[in-house]
């Protein structure tokens, strides 16, 4: 049993995953794939089936979303193959660390946006001082 919120071709996917590197931000949300238990609202998604696995993730340069739960063998046998050899190649690396490089940026600019925004706080308290006359 295949269990989709919403259509996705699944042979595209197989070949999306043999020439795209999937979205390494996905390996900070379960790394494309969670097995039981699958928890929905903190209750078992599945209580009947052990053998279900959620697929999920996009690609880091082409847009496929995909989500899905399946209890196919052959499938995830195939999938988890797919997905560990996209993991391996020098594509997803270069994602990688396309994403830390970014991710870095993005900290040291919201770092230096904080220092600003505490610097500005700390003269606009001076100058409520300086208006009523009190000294520092």
């Amino acid at each position: 049993m295949t269990v989709m919120p919403y259509p996705i071709d699944i042979a595209r996917l197989k070949d999306l995953l043999r020439t795209e590197p999937l979205d390494p931000t996905f390996e900070e949300y379960g790394n494309f794939i969670v097995r039981l238990p699958l928890l929905v609202g903190g209750k078992r998604a599945y209580p009947d089936n052990v053998h279900m696995v959620h697929f999920f993730g996009n690609f880091a340069n082409y847009s496929f979303v995909f989500g899905f739960d399946t209890d196919e063998q052959m499938l995830i046998d195939e999938l988890e193959a797919l997905i560990l050899a996209n993991k391996e190649s020098a594509a997803y690396q270069e994602a990688k660390d396309e994403l830390a490089r970014n991710k870095a940026f993005w900290e040291a600019r919201n770092a230096q946006k904080e220092r600003a925004r505490r610097a500005q706080e700390v003269q606009r308290a001076k100058d409520a001082l300086a208006k009523y006359g009190v000294s520092q």
